[in-house]
């Protein structure tokens, strides 16, 4: 499995990996926002020391499966009794892989018990990269630089952009950057970058007098805290909103 971007990170896995087909059994922490590729790197390493030796568990139903070597435990905030895993991360005889976006809701103890991998900005030659591995030739690279500002440095995010663009350039082929623009805006409602939730938010916080609380912008946007709380990073690093004392703040408008 090819995993693109975060080179200092895979620079101690490629170490750690090779510790593990050692026979030597590491508690490992791949911490990051949703959709940076936890959970790929988690498959990758599995896959790289012995994945008929592993498992992936994740919620609702968290199991342990003894026979197995390796295990990745994916979405572990939401792991009801972590403490079960305290004397199985002591003992030595199995990796263990805990994939988190909320780690600052896990137990202090699971994580001292682990190597905190946690992750960083994607470069723009990175989502280059992974942009190229899913579309290849299908559409021009001079589109590349646009499609790429519109999925906040997000590989899932451009994962299912770049599948949307795909399956319009079959119908309409897309042959410039005012095209593929007209596109976005019109048929796939991304409007210089933002979704259709970014623009919930801002206009929401706008319409309350451009300063709320999380809570305020939960109940009147009906989006949840946790879809929320995702999408305010990259809406901070472009400089719409800012967070104070008081609140959510908008800084501009889009």
């Amino acid at each position: 499995m090819i995993f693109r971007g975060q080179t200092r990170i895979m620079r101690e896995v490629d170490i750690l990996t090779k510790n593990i087909i050692r026979g030597y059994p590491i508690n490992i922490a791949l911490i990051a926002q949703s959709g940076m590729g936890k959970t790929t790197l988690g498959l990758k390493i599995l896959g790289d020391v012995g994945i008929h030796q592993s498992q992936v568990s994740g919620p609702p139903d968290f199991n342990f499966d003894f026979g197995k070597r390796h295990h990745l435990f994916d979405e572990v905030h939401e792991l009801k009794y972590p403490e079960a895993l305290y004397e199985i991360m002591d003992r030595g005889d199995y990796t263990m892989l805990l994939a988190t976006n909320e780690s600052g809701d896990l137990k202090e103890p699971l994580l001292n018990r682990c190597i905190p991998l946690i992750f960083e900005a994607y470069t723009e030659g990175d989502l280059y990269n992974i942009l190229g591995d899913i579309i290849g030739d299908e559409l021009s690279k001079e589109l590349y630089p646009t499609i790429i500002d519109s999925c906040k440095s997000n590989p899932r995010e451009l994962k299912v952009l770049a599948e949307r663009l795909l399956y319009v350039n079959r119908e309409v082929k897309l042959t410039s950057v005012r095209m593929l623009k007209d596109v976005m805006e019109d048929i796939l409602n991304i409007y210089g970058g933002l979704n259709q939730n970014d623009r919930i938010y801002l206009d929401k916080l706008d319409s309350l007098g451009g300063m709320a609380s999380l809570t305020l912008l939960e109940n009147s946007t009906g989006l949840s805290k946790s879809s929320l709380l995702r999408l305010e990073p990259e809406l901070i690093a472009n400089g719409y909103i800012k967070i104070s004392s008081r609140g959510r703040v908008l800084v501009k408008k889009y």
